[in-house]
Order: C-alpha cells, then structure tokens, then sequence
C-alpha cells in the first residue's frame, strides 16, 4: 500500500474502534496484534498485508470493503 492509502485505512480503522468505544489495546487482544501495531496502523506509519486488516476488520465485526478507500486513486504515467 501507498503511504496516502495506509493513511485513508487507518483513519478508518480508528474511526471504527473508537465508535465501538474500544481502546487500541483491546482492539489489538481480540485481532491478535500488541496495542502499540494497532497505533501504527491507525497512524498509516506501516503498510500493512491486506490479511492483517482482515485480522482487524473481523475482530471490529466490518469487512475490509469498509475500511478500504473507494475513489480511485488517479496514476501517473510512468
């Protein structure tokens, strides 16, 4: 993932937990991951495998559709 894309993820995730009113370590002992991967992630400081966020994503009980960015992202030609 892109830097702008981990961020975009990220901010959703966050977005998702603290709706739940779930602290990041919780988050992180119900997907199997330390509290200080989940403030990474939510950060966008990591690019995480799309098998991590599915970790995170079913233990909030959404899908990684949710959590993805849904606009295309414009390329540049190489």
């Amino acid at each position: 993932m892109k830097q702008g894309i981990s961020v975009e993820v990220g901010a959703q995730i966050k977005a998702q937990r603290t709706r739940l009113k779930w602290s990041q370590a919780y988050l992180g002992s119900l997907s199997g991951l330390t509290k200080q991967a989940i403030q990474q992630i939510e950060a966008g400081r990591v690019s995480s495998p799309l098998t991590t966020l599915e970790r995170i994503t079913d233990a909030l009980g959404t899908s990684l559709a949710q959590v993805l960015p849904r606009k295309p992202r414009n390329r540049r030609a190489a």
